[in-house]
């Protein structure tokens, strides 16, 4: 038998690569793993049914430290007690694969002690190794695996996927532009945005949601004849009219940001694209993400905002959770703001400090105003 053990945390698309690799692919110095331990804590319980629907071959061996509703999260002896016990259940072990990258501290010390202390198995059999954000593994020997690329390139997530396997719900998601959207619409729309006089955003100020509609419609004669280029006014019903005034209030940049990366799809090759996606999580909280992005097994979330200077830090921190919401940990949040160069770049500089969320960028009013320029940046992204 070759054990493969696991401990769950936050990052679930890390176990789940670990297994789906270590399980079917012989390329590596270690034997494909015939048998996976899973070690899990009260809190992370959840994590182990969720692995258990992807993995449904697979019989694992599940080990919660957490028996009898003790948290032993924290106690490194009680762990390793009971993660020894269950590997002196087994016969004919000839390795072991322990990654502890997940769990907590105690956890992996735990599990370490007890793989280490293991008489059914030599110890150079025993393998150790970590997972990096990369999802590349580097092992306590010195080596690294894979030497080019990581275990999670074959993989494809979509964004169904990925609520799956993070525990959200998806209400709602939209794959295609709006009536609304075209490219001079956009432009205009933006160009309203950039200029130093905003007339034209706050005579929008009182149409917010559904019940002010037809005390906007005031505003749409005020500007029909900048509008009338773009829409036709006597076709719009009442739902119409409010969909329209949420793309007008900003929802243009986020369906500009579906656009280009819908018409881009293969050149960055991206699995999924969506716009308007709205979610709820396992405590029931609803929210909505501008625009998520799978590409492999890697899931982007993109927050657009009209605004230029005063909430972009708040914007930062909103974006980070939306995209932990999405994908965990290893999610890479994208702020889209209609910032200069010089504040995109000194609040990227703050959130990167700050955070420690290295994956975290930022798209200008610059690439914004310039397809070729917005190409770069999202290559750059998507590398």
């Amino acid at each position: 038998m070759n054990l493969l053990i696991v401990l769950l945390g936050n990052n679930s698309l890390a176990n789940y690569a670990l297994i789906k690799h270590f399980t079917t692919n012989n390329d590596s110095f270690l034997p494909v793993s015939d048998k996976v331990m899973i070690v899990f804590s009260k809190q992370t319980e959840i994590k182990a049914e969720i692995i258990k629907k992807f993995f449904k071959n697979i019989n694992f061996i599940e080990v919660n430290i957490d028996k009898n509703n003790k948290d032993n999260s924290r106690d490194v002896s009680i762990i390793e007690s009971i993660i020894m016990k269950e590997l002196n259940k087994l016969n004919d072990v000839n390795s072991i694969h322990l990654n502890f990258t997940g769990g907590t501290s105690s956890m992996s010390v735990g599990a370490f002690e007890a793989v280490r202390n293991f008489k059914g198995c030599d110890d150079k059999d025993k393998f150790y190794s970590d997972i990096d954000n990369k999802h590349v593994l580097h092992f306590a020997r010195g080596e690294i695996y894979p030497l080019n690329g990581s275990i999670s390139d074959k993989l494809e997530f979509s964004i169904e996927d990925f609520a799956i396997l993070e525990n959200f719900t998806i209400l709602n998601l939209r794959r295609n532009n709006s009536q609304f959207f075209s490219l001079d619409f956009y432009k205009f729309l933006l160009n309203e945005v950039l200029k130093k006089e905003t007339d034209f955003f706050e005579s929008w100020d009182d149409c917010k949601d559904e019940k002010d509609v037809k005390n906007c419609e005031k505003y749409f004669k005020l500007w029909e004849e900048q509008l009338e280029n773009f829409i036709n006014f006597d076709s719009l019903d009442e739902n119409d009219i409010f969909e329209l005034i949420r793309f007008v209030r900003g929802v243009f940049l986020e369906e500009y940001v579906f656009y280009i990366l819908k018409k881009y799809k293969e050149e960055f090759n991206l699995k999924d694209i969506a716009w308007n996606v709205e979610i709820k999580n396992f405590k029931n909280k609803k929210f909505e993400v501008d625009v998520v992005v799978t590409k492999g097994a890697d899931v982007y979330v993109f927050s657009c905002t009209t605004d230029k200077y005063e909430y972009l830090k708040q914007k930062s921190f909103e974006a980070i959770a939306r995209a932990n919401h999405i994908g965990g940990y290893g999610a890479k949040p994208i702020l889209v703001s209609c910032a200069n160069k010089k504040k995109v770049k000194g609040n990227l500089k703050e959130m990167i400090d700050r955070e420690n969320k290295n994956s975290f960028d930022m798209i200008g009013r610059e690439e914004l105003l310039d397809e070729n320029k917005l190409l770069e940046k999202l290559k750059a992204i998507f590398k």
